[in-house]
C-alpha cells in the first residue's frame, strides 16, 4: 500500500455574522450535504460520522475510501476533526473563526491521507498527482460549504 498527502489552507470572509458561520460550519448535516461522492455515511452519536466514499477506477487502479471521523467544537472561535479509525483515511483539520462585527474571518486548514494499493513504482510517479487531487477535494467542498452558508436575514 502507498500512502498519499494532501493538505489544502484558506483564509476568508463572509458576510455573515459568525455565529451563523459557526453553525453552518460546524454541522455535520451541511458536512454530509455538501462532502461529495459518498457511497454511504452513518452517524455516531452527536460528533461522529462514519464514511464510505463512492469508488473510483481510474487507470486500472480501484479505490474506495474509508474513515470514521470525531468533529469537535473547541470553543466559540475554533471547530476542530480527526479520523478516530485505522481505515484506509485519515483526515485532521480545524477553522478557525475571528468576528469583524456581521462578518466572519474563518482560517480553514485540513490534510487528508489515504493508502491505496499501487505497485510501487506507480506509486512513485503518482504521488504528486494524488496529492493535488486531494487538495482539489478539499477546496472543491470547501467552496460548496461556502456556497451552502445562509446569508445574514
Amino acid at each position: 500500500m502507498a500512502r498519499f498527502t494532501g493538505s489544502y489552507q484558506e483564509t476568508f470572509v463572509l458576510d455573515v455574522p459568525i455565529e451563523t458561520a459557526r453553525a453552518h460550519f460546524s454541522s455535520l448535516d451541511a458536512i454530509v450535504a455538501n462532502y461529495g461522492p459518498i457511497l454511504t455515511v452513518d452517524r455516531i452519536g452527536d460528533d461522529t460520522l462514519k464514511f464510505v466514499l463512492q469508488e473510483k477506477n481510474d487507470k486500472g487502479v480501484r479505490y474506495q475510501g474509508r474513515y470514521t471521523c470525531k468533529y469537535t467544537l473547541e470553543s466559540d472561535t475554533r471547530f476542530t476533526w480527526r479520523t478516530l479509525s485505522d481505515d484506509n483515511m485519515w483526515s485532521t483539520g480545524s477553522i478557525d473563526f475571528r468576528d469583524l462585527g456581521g462578518r466572519t474571518e474563518l482560517r480553514y486548514q485540513q490534510t487528508m491521507d489515504t493508502e491505496i494499493k499501487v505497485p510501487r513504482l506507480f506509486a512513485a510517479v503518482a504521488k504528486g498527482i494524488v496529492s493535488r487531487e486531494i487538495a482539489e477535494g478539499i477546496r472543491a467542498y470547501l467552496g460548496r460549504m461556502k456556497g451552502a452558508c445562509p446569508s445574514a436575514g
